[in-house]
C-alpha cells in the first residue's frame, strides 16, 4: 500500500492497468551496510522464500504462479540497510475499454471488450471501499474489498438466481458489453470480470475495471491518474 492510503490494486487502475492484480512485497534489513553487489542476490532468495511457502499459508506463493498471469513487474528500493522487493502481477486476459476513471455518483456506466478464445464473461463483480484518506497504511498485507453486487451471464449459468438483474450483453468472438449505474455513496468501485471456458465451471479473474465515484479525484489518487496519460503501466 502506498503512503497516500491507495492499496495496490487501486494504483495499477488508475495508471491504466485493466488486469486483476495481485502484488507480493518482501524485504531484508542488516545493521550493516547493504552493498550493492549485494542486492541481485538478496531479491533472489526471497523469492525463493515466497515459492517454498506451505499450504495455506502460501499467498505469496500463489500469486507467483498464477496460472493465467500476462504481466509481472519487479520493483526494488535499496536503502543503506534495507531492501524492499515487490512483485506486481496481472491477469488481463480480456481488452477492456471504459471512457474514464471518475464517473459522478448515480451515474450510468458502460464497460465493453472482448475476451480471446476460447474464454467467455461469465459474470462482473461489483466491489466496493470508501475513498482513501491520505493517510499513511498501519498494515503492509491487503486484500480486494467485499462484494457489493454480482452479475452473470445465463449462457454459464442457465436456470440459477441473480442477485442483481443482469445487464451484460454478450456478442460474436467472445465481445461484451455491460450496463450498470454507479451507487449514490462517495467511493471507489471496482469492476472484476470473471472468465470461464466452455463445458467448465471454474471460473477465473480475468480483467479488472473501475472508477472513483466523486465529482472530482481526490489529490491522494491524481498522481497516479496522471501516470496513464504518460503512458503507464
Amino acid at each position: 500500500m502506498a503512503e497516500d492510503g491507495a492499496q495496490p490494486y487501486l494504483r495499477y487502475l488508475l495508471a491504466g492497468g485493466r488486469g486483476f492484480h495481485r502484488e507480493n512485497v518482501g524485504s531484508y534489513s542488516t545493521t550493516a551496510t547493504l552493498l550493492v553487489s549485494q542486492v541481485p542476490e538478496l531479491a533472489l532468495e526471497l523469492t525463493q522464500a515466497m515459492l517454498n511457502e506451505k499450504p495455506p499459508q502460501d499467498g505469496h506463493r500463489r500469486t507467483l504462479l498464477a496460472p493465467f498471469a500476462t504481466h509481472l513487474g519487479v520493483g526494488l528500493a535499496v536503502g543503506p540497510h534495507r531492501l524492499v522487493l515487490t512483485h506486481e502481477v496481472a491477469t488481463q486476459l480480456a481488452q477492456v475499454e471504459q471512457k474514464q476513471v471518475l464517473c459522478p455518483p448515480g451515474s450510468p456506466w458502460v464497460l465493453s471488450g472482448r475476451f480471446p478464445a476460447p474464454w467467455r464473461l461469465a459474470g462482473v463483480e461489483v466491489l466496493w471501499e470508501p475513498l482513501p484518506d491520505g493517510a499513511a497504511p498501519e498494515m503492509a498485507s491487503y486484500s480486494y474489498p467485499p462484494r457489493k453486487a454480482w452479475y452473470e451471464t445465463k449462457e454459464f449459468f442457465p436456470g440459477t438466481r441473480v442477485l442483481l438483474p443482469g445487464a451484460i450483453d454478450l456478442g460474436r468472438g467472445g465481445g461484451f458489453s455491460w450496463r450498470h449505474r454507479v451507487g449514490n455513496l462517495p467511493g471507489v468501485e471496482l469492476y472484476v470480470l470473471w472468465g470461464a471456458r466452455p463445458g467448465e465451471r471454474e471460473l477465473e479473474p480475468l480483467a479488472l475495471g473501475g472508477c472513483i465515484v466523486a465529482s472530482e479525484l481526490p489529490p491522494a489518487l491524481a498522481q497516479w491518474s496522471n501516470l496513464a496519460a504518460e503512458g503507464a503501466p
